[in-house]
């Protein structure tokens, strides 16, 4: 398995990005800088952060490389409070650091905490207005004040909420001298300022700090950090490289004006971001190129009898190669195989590059992976994990890593009513092997491209011949064609072992979904009553976006299983659930059509033949069912 945290070893040649970086910090010389490093979720960022927190130990002198993390501040803390802090207890542990410049330091420290004690930087017009110390004080402050504020004032409440007011003076003047006492929040942040700009003059060194997940912040905390560091953008000796989502912050900024009644444009948006990042970089998309080798360097830092010595002179040759490629160099399995070599190399190392080859180009173009290199990392996982189960099993070995790999890119990628049309499939097999991939996979339709294999349909009446497997629309796609005439074939094989280790080995891929009690319930309606579900649409309609497919699934499912004379019923409540969920419409016809035809009745037709769908059901039970069938002069009648 790989873990899913920040890699320190480049397996996407990443490490080009954090030298160039690395090289402008050096070239700025003493000049603050502000750089951003944007691109979504799960593409690499922390991962660049880590390389070139590397490449700036090579700088001479050497930087005081901070590292600070926004979002573990959000609910337990004043945020600016928390950024000078981080700075200054850096500072303080450097090495000989003595005198004036330890002085610096623990000034810092100190206005941090009361910055803390004062509230300043949480939003707070209550505090500032009041006067009101938090912090440190917080819950002696609100026991004290619970008296004066309840209603029924009585002297003994009046005593304690002043002597809480006297502690809290005197806790706050203790921190510092005379004459600095009485500096306002904005005079004690410029304070600050000064303190750290005479200490790095004073140690000659940069200030370089690493902001990383800031796009995991709520808005509020986003902005309160962004406002704190613009604060020290302008010390000398200074550069912030903030590693977030571009999207995420403007969203940030968008509902932090919002909040306070006004409206950004794209215009302003963009500003606001231009005034905060002087030198964007944007962490570039994966290409297929890019793919191949981070999957490639995967599996390669999984052999167990490779040293490191040997990993690094290989991961070293695949990035070469990778960074060659704007030239029109291929990478290539042979290339591969040439920069690995055999030695110490698991003996089906080059089959499952092979695999690496053609899963690539599928990765990258799927939308729901996109090529994102977290998304990847999960998909391998899983198929570890499959493939150890598979092994545990003891299945067959016509199942192996290729058939388990194809089947999980269908899963990952495909749409679910293709991929559950597959599955009852194979379900119904005795043999457990695909008809509607053995249709699918005959030459005639692989090159073609047509709907119907002309020995499959009857000549005089140019409908398909009764018992023809029903293949839906869904497999008219683009990427379901690509995925079906992908190596290995699989109409003739037994894929029951397949899915069923699926089962429960995708915790890495994708979280399970745990419903809510509205969606519990309403499943909990279509099993046992199932002739009221179509009273409730207004409930259906309300249901949480993000759980409408797990429910259907479930919905379908009881359909399959249901007997002939309940199918009507619960039939009725699907119709019911796509009318409120139009996405799930394709489901519920791909279920249907896998239906064994003979547990219709006109009583279910008589809900299908309303539908706008209903054509397809018609025409799909005409290829298996006798003419005069009571289910076909049922749709007959409605017409």
């Amino acid at each position: 398995m790989w873990s899913d945290s920040e890699a320190t070893d480049d397996f996407l040649n990443f490490n080009v990005l954090a030298s160039v970086i690395a090289e402008t910090i050096t070239i700025n010389g003493d000049k603050p800088l502000s750089i951003g490093i944007s691109g979504a979720w799960g593409v690499g960022k922390s991962s660049t952060l880590e390389l070139l927190a590397a490449e700036l130990k090579k700088m001479q002198p050497e930087p005081l490389v901070v590292r600070f993390h926004p979002w573990r501040h959000q609910s337990q803390d004043n945020v600016r409070a928390a950024f000078a802090e981080c700075i200054a207890r850096e500072l303080a542990k450097c090495d000989g650091i003595k005198g004036e410049i330890q002085k610096q330091a623990k000034s810092i420290l100190k206005r941090a905490n009361l910055m803390r004690i004062a509230g300043y930087g949480l939003g707070g017009a209550l505090t500032l207005a009041t006067g009101m110390p938090v912090g440190g004080f917080f819950s002696r402050g609100i026991d004290a004040l619970a008296g004066v504020m309840d209603g029924d004032l009585s002297k003994p409440d009046m005593n304690k909420a002043v002597e809480f007011g006297k502690s809290a003076q005197k806790s706050i003047e203790d921190w510092f001298p005379e004459g600095e006492r009485e500096h306002s929040p904005y005079e004690n942040i410029e304070k600050i300022c000064a303190e750290f700009g005479k200490a790095l003059e004073l140690l000659d060194r940069r200030l370089i700090v690493l902001i990383d997940d800031l796009d995991r912040c709520l808005p509020a905390t986003t902005i309160e950090a962004l406002e704190a560091m613009r604060l020290y953008f302008f010390v000398p000796r200074t550069v912030f490289v903030i590693a977030a989502d571009e999207e995420m912050l403007r969203l940030a900024v968008r509902k932090h004006f919002e909040t306070a009644g006004q409206t950004l444009d794209e215009n302003h948006l963009q500003s606001y971001y231009d005034k905060l990042i002087q030198l964007p970089f944007r962490i570039p998309s994966l290409t297929v190129p890019d793919v191949v080798i981070y999957m490639t360097l995967l599996v390669v830092d999984q052999q167990p009898k490779l040293n490191a010595t040997k990993r690094s002179s290989i991961r070293e040759g695949l990035c070469n190669a990778l960074g060659k490629t704007w030239d029109g160099n291929r990478i290539t399995r042979e290339k591969i195989m040439e920069i690995v070599g055999t030695e110490n190399i698991e003996t089906d190392f080059e089959s499952r590059i092979s695999m690496i080859e053609r899963l690539a180009p599928r990765l990258v173009e799927s939308k729901r992976i996109g090529g994102n290199p977290r998304l990847i990392k999960r998909f391998m996982n899983s198929l570890a994990v499959r493939r150890s189960l598979a092994k545990a099993m003891r299945v067959p070995d016509e199942t192996s890593e290729e058939v388990l790999a194809k089947i999980l890119l269908l899963q990952r990628c495909g749409e679910p009513a293709l991929v559950k049309e597959l599955e009852i499939d194979v379900l119904r097999s005795t043999e457990g092997r695909s008809s509607i991939l053995s249709r699918l996979e005959q030459p005639s339709n692989m090159s073609s491209g047509d709907d119907d294999d002309p020995a499959e349909v009857d000549k005089t009446t140019k409908q398909k011949k009764p018992g023809t497997p029903s293949v839906s629309d869904l497999w008219n796609s683009d990427f379901a064609k690509e995925w079906v005439s992908m190596s290995p074939i699989l109409g003739e094989i037994d894929l029951r072992p397949a899915f069923y280790v699926s089962r429960g080995a995708d915790q890495s891929l994708v979280q399970g979904i745990t419903l809510s009690r509205q969606s519990r319930d309403l499943i909990d309606v279509f099993r046992k009553y199932p002739k009221t579900v179509d009273q409730l649409g207004e409930q259906i309609k309300s249901l949480p976006a993000d759980e409408v497919s797990a429910i259907m699934n479930s919905v379908v499912e009881q359909l399959r299983t249901s007997s002939k004379e309940d199918i009507h019923h619960r039939l009725n409540g699907c119709v019911s659930f796509i009318k409120a969920h139009p996405s799930q419409e394709s489901l519920l016809v791909s279920t249907l059509k896998s239906l064994d035809p003979n547990r219709f009745t006109p009583a279910s037709i008589a809900v299908v033949r309303e539908q706008k769908w209903a054509s397809e059901i018609e025409n799909d039970l005409k290829g298996k069912l006798e003419s005069d069938a009571p289910v076909l002069k049922a749709f007959r009648k409605g017409k």
